[in-house]
């Protein structure tokens, strides 16, 4: 899809292509096309829909144009790749340090450890029951 905006006397403020939303690496104030709307300055949207999949967000290039910050906007257009990619669970990552990334992997294996346990068994006494919730657990040997 190519998308071009101008202004109300047909000026091009900008135009983009799938090529041209790559980043370019410029400082976080600025936008991809230089140029801005003024204030009170009617934009006109003009587009072609083409024939195929767009992995490129028409609104991040609406907020360059109306002067979000260049940081803000490719953090956008990053989770809008992300999820276009069904990679979403990546951004729940970011933040971690190695500890919490640790503390995640043991919780998912007391989760696993419990989704295998057969509830169902009898004859298990109560005694039974908590000597397997604590291996469940991972808590054998810390009494």
């Amino acid at each position: 899809m190519q998308v071009l905006f101008t202004t109300s006397n047909g000026d091009l403020i900008a135009a983009s292509d799938s090529a041209d939303m790559e980043d370019t690496g410029a400082d976080d104030t600025e936008t991809d096309s230089g140029a801005l709307a003024r204030p009170g300055e009617r934009i006109t949207y003009l587009y072609r829909v083409e024939k195929g999949l767009w992995l490129n967000s028409h609104a991040a290039m609406c907020a360059e144009i109306f002067g979000l910050p260049r940081s803000i906007v490719q953090r956008a257009r990053y989770v809008s790749f992300l999820l276009s990619t069904h990679e979403l669970g990546q951004l729940l990552d970011e933040d971690m340090d190695e500890e919490e990334r640790d503390e995640l992997r043991e919780a998912e294996d007391v989760c696993k450890r419990f989704l295998a346990w057969d509830l169902q068994t009898e004859g298990e006494t109560s005694e039974d029951v908590k000597e397997k919730l604590g291996e469940v657990l991972g808590r054998m040997g810390e009494e």
